[in-house]
């Protein structure tokens, strides 16, 4: 074995993504470790042997992919469910390509797979994959830095967009990034400035924090001037031998179009579980306005008839303003519940600014209070706290979840004995803090593990969604806080935001901008 045949095998046996290789007849010539991980078998009991039958597929697809790609047919990125050793299934995105022996002829097919089972469940999944096959990169690169055709080969088969820059300047684009971004040659793209794919309000914007690895979102400018919204993840590492940046895409469009209708649905349960309440705090204003304008114009037809002619005295006529002015304030009354409950469900507006998060609670409190207050006394400790950079809507559906969260851990009809408090201070390194805490039931330590999860609830069916808390965790993560729980059963619950203070966001901002 040759010094660079034996790196490339350590390179494939280290490798974090599915690598098999199937001879011409079907035996098992290659089997790495993330194939005895994923699939359950190890390599001593597949290699020079047809795989085991589950591993075919119900409908035969590996039968099928190794046909045609020993026929010259490569499949790129195809997703399928196969069966692990435990019965269980695992779903791959799978590319299958002939492999033909140096001295001519086919050695045979080499699959490599993308374990994606648990990709819906979470994002973190991703970044750990992402930073796993970065890793692999950049060890193979260290120990081949005469193979990058190897290298070349692996990104181009991968089914994440892959763009490497240079000097600012796209150096190296994969097959999955022309397709992302609608270009049919990698010639259109190379050689231009990385802002030629950004947005133009965009391009001035930092990129990223230096040194980050961590997968943010970011907008791409596709060749028809349409966007795409992505999850992107830089890395610093060399190539062709120069510093260069390699930015792993992956469009989250259709994600993206998800978490919107999901915000959309949570805020419209949030309305219909608070919907009695509301109409109750609608109706009382209006019973007075529709009263005093029925006594108002009662006095006024009577004045008339009484008096003919003789104009009405003045304390007649400032008994009637009084009235009138009641009928107003019972009006505005009604109008400040409206404006309030139509900030809290208005969609589409993602603008980020400086937000009172003391004004954000108490209208937040005006809409929940007939609901909390057939269940707890509610108690207000806000300290002096700064702005906090955000959307005031969405942090108005943040508040009413954590508010509703805590009213329905909590039995209806004892009301001097349980509480629901609303706290606020700043943290010694200048973070803002949120609480909401309750005297409900608690949440059990398995529980508290899937709390976030979404869809994820340990309410009868019909009273909630499992949305609310996931939505939460999703807005605070987004504006780069934090959100934490503590609970104990029969104890009751603390819920803890944390966010970075509007001056710090702002500071960032302008020290990466220079």
């Amino acid at each position: 074995m040759s010094e660079r045949s034996g790196y490339l095998e350590a390179a494939v046996e280290a490798a974090p993504l599915v690598i098999i290789g199937l001879g011409e007849a079907g035996t098992v010539l290659q089997w790495n470790g993330a194939a005895e991980q994923v699939l359950g078998w190890a390599a001593s009991e597949v290699l020079g042997q047809v795989p085991p039958p589950a591993l075919w597929g119900p409908d035969k697809q590996l039968t099928l992919a190794h046909t045609q790609a020993l026929r010259g047919h490569t499949w790129r990125s195809v997703e399928l469910e196969l069966e692990r050793r435990d019965g269980s299934l695992a779903v791959l995105s799978l590319s299958a390509t002939r492999v033909p022996r140096q001295e001519g002829g086919t050695w045979g097919v080499t699959f490599i797979a993308q374990d994606i089972t648990l990709q819906q469940n979470t994002l973190d999944t991703l970044v750990l994959q992402v930073d796993q096959l970065l890793h692999a990169h950049r060890v193979t690169l260290g120990r081949l830095q005469s193979s990058e055709l190897n290298f070349r080969s692996l990104i181009e088969r991968s089914p994440e967009a892959v763009v490497i820059r240079q000097g600012g300047r796209i150096a190296y684009v994969n097959p999955a990034g022309l397709r992302l971004l609608g270009y049919g040659q990698a010639s259109e793209l190379l050689g231009t400035d990385w802002s030629a794919v950004l947005p133009s309000e965009e391009r001035g914007a930092p990129s990223a924090l230096p040194g980050s690895a961590a997968a943010r979102e970011q907008r791409l400018r596709r060749a028809d001037g349409r966007t795409v919204c992505t999850e992107l993840t830089e890395l610093e590492l060399e190539f062709d031998g120069q510093p260069s940046t390699v930015v792993l895409a992956r469009d989250i469009t259709e994600r993206k179009e998800m978490q919107a209708r999901l915000l959309l649905t949570d805020r419209l349960v949030s309305v219909g579980t608070l919907a009695t309440g509301i109409a109750h705090e609608i109706n009382n204003p209006m019973a007075y306005v529709t009263a005093n304008l029925s006594e108002l114009a009662a006095q006024l037809n009577q004045r008339i008839s009484a008096l003919g002619s003789q104009a009405l005295t003045r304390v007649e006529l400032t008994e009637l303003v009084e009235i009138a002015s009641e009928a107003l304030e019972g009006a505005g009354r009604v109008n400040k519940i409206v404006r309030e409950l139509k900030l809290f469900a208005r969609g589409g507006d993602e603008r980020l600014e400086a937000v009172d998060l003391h004004t954000v609670v108490k209208n937040s409190l005006k809409i929940a209070l007939h609901e909390l207050s057939r269940r707890a006394r509610i108690v207000l400790e806000l300290e002096e706290i700064p702005r906090v950079l955000g959307n005031e809507s969405r942090f108005g559906q943040l508040c009413l979840n954590l508010l509703i969260n805590a009213g329905q851990a909590i039995a209806p009809g004892d009301i001097d004995r349980n509480r629901i408090v609303v706290r606020t201070h700043q943290r010694g390194d200048g973070w803002v803090l949120l609480e909401v805490s309750d005297t409900g039931v608690g949440i059990s330590p398995e529980n508290q593990r899937r709390l976030f999860d979404p869809f994820f609830t340990t309410k009868p069916i019909g009273e909630g969604t499992g949305l609310g808390l996931s939505i939460c965790h999703g807005i605070v993560k987004q504006l780069g806080g934090t959100i934490e729980v503590e609970s104990a059963v029969g104890k009751g619950s603390v819920f803890r935001v944390a966010l970075p203070p509007h001056r710090a966001r702002v500071a960032e901002h302008e020290k990466l901008t220079g």
